[in-house]
């Protein structure tokens, strides 16, 4: 199956670098854009270590090729309907939105993640040790109806369906029992509020915040129990989960624009596919989150940042859950060299070695990660 995206580990992504990413793109609603119509090309190379190398459990170096393809045209058709599509690492998505949706608006939305990896396991003392370690694949549609609830406030609610299966790959131990693959269901609802304000001349968020709550109620058709020897078990046949995404600009006029994100999931404990996914935290209750300054020196914005993390997740066994928290740091900058293209440099530490993967070959893990890159922008049409 990696053979198959081999071809797309070079259109991957470094997640914390641009709004262009699987997961915004299916959480956020209403993201502005400076564009019109935009066809962008992200390449560069992302990497991740750890303090101490521990080839058994997934501690090691990796660096990989990393980047994404998104287009946007916010004019698809005679009602000026937008339509994105997005090829990246962490998947790819294709979506059609009514501009105004008013109350009859609507959604379609399609999803594939063709290089997701599934790390099962639980802390000790402040350490992730995984049980279980395998990748998929996770296909879905999405059909959302909404429209405006007041000002800067918008709700969508529709059904969905996902499809996953799930490989053995070099990492999984042999004993551990892998899950069947199963067909996943349900309803899902949006509400958020947005108020985000972009500069004109640089198109970077200069105020305003957006908040993004999500709710999920699913069935599936799984049957087989699963997991490690200490830990089998069957995935409910219905579960649920929340999840919510905040991100506040505040500009202070001599000193720079002070930068606020927050991201959290609340989720059923037996919910052990999603728990385990490996593009966030691992755990049922998580929260992330970020306060930077953004420093602008004309065409150069240099961002320092401190993060810290909380997980909840289950122990080894499932009898009792534990909770930890981590904290962290680093630096992003990015240079704007004209409208068609800008130079991106992120480095961030986190004391919680189990962070999101950098490649889709190589499921590792590490405190320190790093992308450095370019984006080339073409056809590129301002609002």
């Amino acid at each position: 199956m990696r053979a198959a995206s081999s071809v797309l580990a070079a259109l991957g992504l470094a997640t914390t670098i641009s709004a262009q990413t699987y997961d915004d793109l299916t959480l956020v609603r209403g993201r502005p854009s400076p564009f019109q119509s935009v066809f962008q090309v992200k390449a560069g190379v992302s990497g991740s270590f750890a303090d101490d190398d521990d080839t058994s459990i997934g501690m090691e170096s990796e660096t990989a090729l990393d980047g994404h393809v998104y287009y946007r045209n916010g004019r698809f058709t005679a009602q000026e309907a937008m339509f994105e599509a997005y090829a990246g690492r962490d998947g790819a998505v294709l979506s059609i939105v009514e501009n105004d949706p008013g109350s009859n608006g609507g959604r379609l939305e399609l999803t594939a993640r063709y290089a997701p990896f599934f790390r099962d396991g639980f802390y000790r003392s402040g350490d992730f040790i995984p049980t279980g370690r395998f990748e998929g694949t996770d296909y879905g549609a999405f059909l959302g109806f909404g429209g405006a609830a007041g000002e800067g406030l918008t709700v969508e609610i529709g059904p969905y369906i996902r499809k996953f299966s799930f490989d053995a790959n070099r990492t999984t131990d042999p004993t551990y029992v892998l899950p069947d693959d199963f067909l996943a269901y349900g309803v899902r609802a949006f509400a958020e509020h947005n108020t985000l304000m972009l500069d004109r001349r640089t198109g970077r968020p200069s105020a305003g915040f957006i908040l993004t709550i999500r709710f999920e109620a699913e069935r599936n058709d799984s049957d087989r129990t699963f997991g490690s020897p200490n830990f089998l078990t069957r995935l409910p046949s219905g579960l649920w989960r929340g999840r919510a995404h905040l991100e506040w600009y505040i500009p202070q006029s001599d000193l720079g624009t002070w930068s606020i994100r927050v991201d959290g999931e609340v989720a059923d404990d037996e919910d052990r596919i999603s728990n385990i996914d490996a593009q966030q935290p691992i755990g049922h209750q998580w929260a992330d989150g970020e306060l930077g300054l953004r420093l602008n020196f004309g065409p150069i914005a240099v961002t320092p940042f401190a993060s810290g993390q909380y997980v909840k997740a289950l122990e080894e066994s499932g009898a009792g859950s534990s909770e930890d928290f981590f904290y962290g740091g680093g630096v992003r900058g990015r240079y704007d060299f004209a409208d068609s293209l800008a130079a991106y440099a992120e480095y961030s530490y986190l004391n919680n070695y189990s962070r999101l993967p950098v490649s889709t070959n190589e499921d590792v893990f590490g405190e320190h990660q790093f992308f450095v890159g370019v984006e080339v922008r073409i056809g590129a049409v301002r609002l």
